[in-house]
Formats: structure tokens, sequence, C-alpha cells
């Protein structure tokens, strides 16, 4: 999921000319992919990059305030999200906005 966003990120921000089938079935090493990452950036790509991070780190799915689950569904809608509903809303009120970057269109 996480790989078809970038790479779709890249082929509409980038101009990125990579076959899409050996991008997201995970046939590029990880020196490959940071190669094709290595200068750029942008809000989306970044949060991306977080996630990617947080996979191998297994820390994926996981509230990085709580520690608690993160719904699926919540997942699904957002797979870079970051932060538990309670989490999210709990600090939304304040001056921490906890998904500042993350609720962009092309997610």
């Amino acid at each position: 999921m996480i790989l078809l966003k970038i790479y779709n990120h890249l082929q509409d921000y980038y101009g990125i000319n990579i076959e899409r089938d050996e991008f997201i079935n995970d046939r590029l090493h990880t020196h490959q992919l940071d190669a094709i990452l290595a200068f750029k950036s942008d809000l989306v790509l970044d949060s991306l990059r977080g996630a990617i991070d947080r996979i191998e780190e297994k820390t994926f799915g996981l509230c990085v305030l709580c520690k608690g689950e993160i719904a699926q569904d919540a997942i699904e809608e957002n797979p870079v999200r970051r932060f538990c509903e309670r989490c999210e809303h709990r600090y939304s009120g304040s001056h921490h906005h906890v998904e500042e970057a993350h609720h962009s269109p092309t997610l």
C-alpha cells in the first residue's frame, strides 16, 4: 500500500519512469529505492518515507504518542497516519497539529 502511494506520487510529481510491478512488488533493493528518492523531498513524500521507516522498525500501525494500535480502517484511509484517534483528538485542539502534513489529496 505504501509503495503504491510512493510510486503514484513519484509518477505524478517527478515523472519517474520505473516499471510499476518492479516498484510495488518489492523487486527493488533498498539502495535502489534510496537512490530514486535521493534529492526529492516534499511533505507527501516525507510522510511516505516515515511510514516505510515505521514498517522497517516494526512500529507501523502504532501511535507514536501512546504506542497504542491505530484502527485498521484509519490506516487504510490514510496509510501514513501516525496517531491513534484518541491521541489525535486529544492534541488536535492544542497548538500541536498532529496530522499536519498527512491529509494531502494525493493520499
